[in-house]
């Protein structure tokens, strides 16, 4: 079934925990935050790319020697955001921003061996003509365009047609590519 966030998945704390790792820093919550199993998806991709983020920075010294070395928890957490990209029933239909994240974060570890053809089709299609991935307004979103729309003259009911670019979308999109 569709991957879910654990309970304690708590995005700030990730936020905090990958801001941190990039000068080294390691707290005991986010220690606990990089050693959680059994998580899924943004928990698993987030544990991911902070373990890209502590090798990218070269993180050594007492506090990381517990979580040295960081190979075979990559190879492991690899492994589990391909089974979820696989077993995704979006990996069937359209693109979205969990899909995003699996295929960047798997093609930076595993390369070429973590993608597949119909992943990297569906990353394609999803591509707009002017470059970006895009993603549907939240209802906020779509209020907030709504008034924008006609404060700007649009019909009423053009706003809710409205898509905007999704940056992260985009920005992860373009690494898997």
């Amino acid at each position: 079934g569709p991957s879910v966030d654990p309970p304690w998945f708590d995005v700030r704390l990730s936020d905090r925990c990958l801001s941190d790792v990039l000068s080294c820093g390691l707290t005991e919550r986010c220690h606990a935050f990089a050693t959680q199993t059994g998580t899924s998806g943004y928990a698993l991709t987030h544990q991911l790319l902070f373990f890209f983020f502590a090798n990218a920075s070269a993180c050594a010294g007492a506090a990381w020697s517990p979580l040295r070395p960081f190979a075979p928890r990559v190879s492991a957490l690899v492994g589990r955001v391909y089974r979820e990209q696989a077993a995704s029933p979006a990996s069937e239909g359209g693109f979205d921003d969990a899909q995003a994240e699996r295929l960047a974060l798997g093609a930076a570890f595993a390369g070429r061996a973590f993608l597949r053809r119909r992943w990297l089709r569906r990353l394609v299609r999803a591509q707009r003509a002017r470059g970006c991935w895009e993603e549907a307004l939240s209802p906020r979103s779509e209020r907030l365009g709504g008034a924008l729309a006609a404060a700007v003259g649009l019909a009423p009911g053009e706003a809710d047609k409205t898509v905007e670019c999704n940056l992260h979308t985009s920005s992860l999109a373009t690494c898997a590519r």
